[in-house]
């Protein structure tokens, strides 16, 4: 008889930090995501923990009013018959713009990773 193994496998890759237990899934999956590059190009540090997290809250809400849209619709009908637009609308397009200002701020957009200093690169100033 063999034995079946009981491990539950994460749908994301664990960076080996903490996330915050406020984050969903999405939020946890995008998390560790931005850990690990921030590991894998040297520019991790335990100070932007915060900062991650809050774009993780950030990029967990636009998930969750996307799925809003992506089910209800981009209008939904008002009390008296007529259509409006969904509300979810502008907190999943607010949401992915706060995380986008986030991402290039790290490097994780390409378009900008190249304005990101590496912190353990050769430091040769005096300062």
């Amino acid at each position: 008889m063999t034995k079946v193994s009981k491990t539950v496998k994460q749908p994301y890759q664990h960076s080996g930090i903490e996330h915050p237990q406020f984050l969903t899934i999405d939020g946890q999956t995008v998390f560790h995501k931005i850990v690990l590059f921030l590991k894998k190009n040297g520019n991790w540090d335990d100070t932007y923990l915060e900062m991650i997290a809050a774009a993780s809250a950030t990029y967990q809400n636009y998930c969750i009013a996307q799925k809003q849209v992506n089910e209800f619709g981009t209008t939904t009908e008002t009390g008296a018959g007529g259509l409006k637009k969904n509300p979810a609308v502008d907190i999943a397009s607010a949401s992915f713009r706060d995380f986008m200002t986030f991402s290039n701020k790290f490097g994780l957009n390409p378009l900008f990773e190249n304005k990101v200093s590496n912190k353990n690169a050769d430091d040769e100033s005096e300062i």
